[in-house]
């Protein structure tokens, strides 16, 4: 018995009158369940050649070898352990054999999966967790501060002002302003999910958005630590919105379309 493989003389014969000089005939069965296995090669081979058959649906084979003596009989399988052993072979004798297999893992290459996926928020959380210049309002803050305006939730903050700008009669806006590197005050670069917003007084961030719309915001109050995509020459300090995800998509259009209506509220008001 070889591994993998296990070859059982059930019996032999005389062969009857008008068949071949010797006969093996059998099944092919796997090693542990003992079921039939189906399109197994049994190869016969001798010195005076080979022969081959294929196992139907029953595991059944049938071969007749030319010569008597020693041959060697292999059985593979795309599924199994292929292997062989060798029978004697009597004159005019039917040999009846049960041969089983073992079944063999297949092997399959190596499978390299590569995936690219897009930060929604732009790195918001890796630049939180990683410290520095900045500071950050996570949407859990956002969410305990309860207000409406995005401009509300930077009240407070270290080197950050909100300035009420009249835009109308009755009608006022949050301008955020920041110290800088200079003894005033300045107005610093506003980015919405990584869009730049002109801030002036009848543009404010919260014509765009609103408090309940923002996943997180980071604030730069001086050009000191600010991440390099915000980087620009004139800039004095730089506060990043990230709004949160929704069905439509990152920063939707009915979000832009709420701000500008707001704006153009506001400047309506003006030429009253």
């Amino acid at each position: 018995m070889k591994h993998g493989y296990a070859l059982l003389l059930l019996g032999g014969l005389a062969t009857p009158a008008g068949l071949a000089a010797q006969t093996v005939q059998g099944v092919v069965l796997e090693m542990e369940s003992r079921s039939p296995v189906a399109g197994a090669t049994v190869e016969l081979t001798s010195s005076r050649g080979a022969q081959r058959a294929r196992t139907d649906s029953l595991g059944a084979f049938q071969l007749f070898p030319r010569r008597t003596g020693m041959v060697r009989i292999r059985v593979s399988h795309p599924s199994y352990i292929a292997a062989g052993d060798t029978v004697t072979m009597g004159a005019e004798e039917t040999l009846w054999l049960e041969l089983r297999l073992q079944r063999a893992a297949i092997p399959l290459e190596p499978l390299v999966v590569k995936a690219r996926a897009r930060d929604p928020y732009g790195g918001f959380y890796v630049r939180r967790e990683r410290g520095g210049f900045g500071q950050f309002v996570t949407r859990e803050q956002v969410e305990v501060r309860r207000t409406a305006k995005a401009t509300e939730l930077l009240e407070g903050m270290p080197g950050v002002y909100i300035t009420r700008m009249q835009v109308a009669p009755g009608v006022f806006s949050n301008l955020i302003t920041t110290r800088g590197s200079g003894r005033g005050y300045c107005v610093p670069l506003v980015y919405v999910d990584g869009m730049p917003i002109r801030q002036i007084a009848e543009n404010s961030v919260d014509d765009f958005i609103r408090a309940n719309m923002i996943e997180g915001v980071e604030v730069y109050p001086s050009p000191a630590g600010v991440p390099p995509q915000f980087q620009t020459f004139d800039a004095c300090g730089v506060v990043a919105f990230w709004t949160r995800m929704d069905t439509r998509g990152h920063w939707s259009w009915w979000k832009l379309g709420a701000g500008l209506g707001g704006f153009l509220l506001a400047v309506g008001l003006t030429h009253l």
